[in-house]
């Protein structure tokens, strides 16, 4: 192992929202999910964006960690599984009592995580929550992550077998 200090917020709607995750999706939908935002937090680092200073982490972990919960049973609705998925976490953010803004944030985040041309012209929360997802699912962009980052995060966050069956129909190039 390289050494790369994995971290994610510790704050209490942080860790609600990935135990919500953790009860609603299947395991290789997590570790993608997770994936996402360490990608998502790095590349923006590497572009010189200091959490806390630049982005809000929080936010950032928020919208990349449950961009996919349109996609399972609980989250299922009748719209874009991106906006079924952002109309789901906005009602668990207002539960957790997150701001209004704060919430407007993680929905654009969700709702935009497809959404490269416009997510990246949102808040660096929503820009780098798509960007993260876009190099886990497509692998474009991982050349920009440090020399063997994206190897340590795959030891501890694997691809798992089942995910090809799930995204291969619907993505020839999904890496998820």
């Amino acid at each position: 192992m390289s050494g790369f200090e994995i971290r994610f917020p510790t704050t209490d709607v942080a860790l609600s929202a990935r135990e919500l995750v953790e009860r609603m999706e299947a395991p290789y939908l997590i570790n993608h999910s997770i994936r996402a935002y360490l990608f998502g937090s790095v590349l923006a680092q590497q572009e010189g964006l200091a959490p806390g200073d630049d982005y809000d982490d929080e936010l950032l972990f928020l919208g990349s960690v449950l961009h996919d919960v349109g996609l399972t049973d609980e989250g299922n609705g009748n719209q874009r599984f991106e906006v079924d998925g952002a109309d789901l976490a906005v009602r668990f953010l207002r539960e957790q009592s997150v701001s209004e803004e704060r919430t407007q944030v993680v929905w654009d985040a969700i709702a935009l995580h497809t959404s490269a041309g416009i997510a990246n012209r949102k808040q660096p929360e929503v820009a780098f929550a798509q960007r993260g997802t876009h190099v886990d699912v497509t692998g474009t962009g991982a050349h920009r992550l440090p020399s063997g980052f994206a190897d340590e995060v795959h030891a501890q966050f694997p691809r798992l077998k089942d995910s090809v069956a799930q995204f291969g129909g619907s993505c020839g190039e999904c890496q998820v």
